[in-house]
């Protein structure tokens, strides 16, 4: 059972605005990440794909509702099919190891074909690449 939304209909429509101008559902990014600190490095590349795994699972259990999209062209088709579109991100390329660089070249081809869009490349630990707290944030 699909829950109204704001304006009436289905998750997934395109509205029209009171100009006339159609204006398609936005796509539902969903990124892929990796703690660090919780996850053994081991298995980082494995739950990356546990991730993708569980998140293509659910777009394929609501295909009335929800399909997976890579370009802007699958979006649209989506949105004109009346489906939200579910965009997949990798943050962090350290999900790519363990591996050699062949390995991890392989990995990136694997994420493309699970239908990632795109790969951060930022690979920092997370306790390196961002304050601890919220109070050491600069605005």
């Amino acid at each position: 059972m699909t829950r109204p939304v704001a304006g009436g209909g289905a998750p997934g429509d395109t509205r029209r605005h009171a100009m006339g101008i159609r204006i398609p559902a936005p796509p539902c990014i969903f990124s892929i990440w990796i703690d660090p600190e919780a996850v053994n490095p081991e298995r980082w590349f494995d739950e990356s794909v546990r991730q993708i795994e569980a998140i293509a699972s659910m777009a394929r259990n609501n295909p009335r509702t929800i399909a997976m999209a890579r370009t802007a062209t699958e979006v649209r088709g989506n949105s004109e099919r009346g489906l939200l579109s579910a965009l997949l991100g990798v943050e962090g390329a350290h999900s790519l190891l363990p591996g050699t660089d062949e390995e991890q070249l392989s990995q990136v081809r694997e994420e493309a074909g699970r239908r990632v869009a795109f790969l951060g490349s930022a690979s920092a630990p997370i306790t390196t690449a961002f304050p601890s707290s919220p109070k050491e944030w600069r605005t």
